[in-house]
This record gives structure tokens, C-alpha cells and sequence, in this order.
């Protein structure tokens, strides 16, 4: 049995950090979208993929997009970059294509699953420090 303060605490606190959150939640941007795997070449013991992002900045902030990088999974605190220079305005849709050159075993462990995850580097019109921040955006597959 809860004590009456412990609820009351509880009846509190909650509602403070739904408010919280969603209020610094709006002011992030906030990605989602498919990809497709365009060319898969294998290299021997790389392979090169050609992938097309479809993005959509759902939140109410313009985002840059300075680089897409994908996991090592041989090496884990390596990435494989491909970068770019993509602005995507509040509630807009966007497009691009991306090369990747990976070992064969990390694209492998990579493109197991319908979904894999990608790492953006972030910066937002409105962010004061200019500094970049990387999300872990997850993108639904599509069959290209």
C-alpha cells in the first residue's frame, strides 16, 4: 500500500514531466521517413550501397542535415559517413541519395531486419551553440 505522500508526490510529478517534455519536444526537430537500397555492388570484400532517404521534418524548427552516417558493427566506435548538405524546413518533405563503401560483414549485420538505423548530423536554424548533434533516426525500408 502507497502512502498518501508518495501518491500525492506522484500526482504532482507527473504532470510536471509530461509538460516538460513536450514542451522542449516541440522546439527539437523531429525526423522520420523510409529509405530504399537504389545499388548494392559488391566490392569483394566491401560493398557499395546507393541508398534514397525521404525525410520529413515533423517538427516546428529548419534543420540541417551536414552528414548520414551508418554503425560499424566490426568496429563499433567507427561510422561510415556520407556527407551532405540537406536544410529541411519545419513540416516539409525532402529527398536524397547517399553512397556508403562498408565491409561486406557490416553491411550484412546492417541490412538484417525491415528497418535499420541511420545517424544524423543535426543543426537546427534556432539552436544558439551552432553545434551539430547526432540523432539515431530509425527509417522504415521500402522495396526499390
Amino acid at each position: 500500500m502507497q502512502s498518501p505522500l508518495r501518491t500525492l508526490a506522484l500526482v504532482l510529478l507527473v504532470p510536471l514531466l509530461l509538460v516538460t517534455a513536450t514542451s522542449g519536444a516541440s522546439a527539437r526537430p523531429q525526423l522520420s521517413g523510409t529509405y530504399k537500397i537504389t545499388e548494392n555492388a559488391d566490392l569483394g570484400a566491401q560493398v557499395r550501397i546507393a541508398v534514397e532517404l525521404n525525410l520529413r521534418n515533423t517538427g516546428d524548427v529548419a534543420v540541417t542535415i551536414t552528414a548520414v552516417s551508418l554503425r560499424s558493427f566490426s568496429s563499433p566506435h567507427q561510422m561510415v559517413n556520407a556527407p551532405t548538405t540537406l536544410t529541411l524546413r519545419p513540416h516539409a518533405n525532402a529527398s536524397v541519395s547517399l553512397q556508403f563503401l562498408m565491409p561486406k560483414q557490416d553491411f550484412d549485420n546492417w541490412s538484417m531486419g525491415p528497418h535499420q538505423q541511420f545517424l544524423f548530423s543535426l543543426q537546427s536554424t534556432e539552436s544558439g551553440s551552432g553545434k551539430p548533434v547526432v540523432a539515431n533516426i530509425l527509417l522504415l525500408r521500402t522495396k526499390g
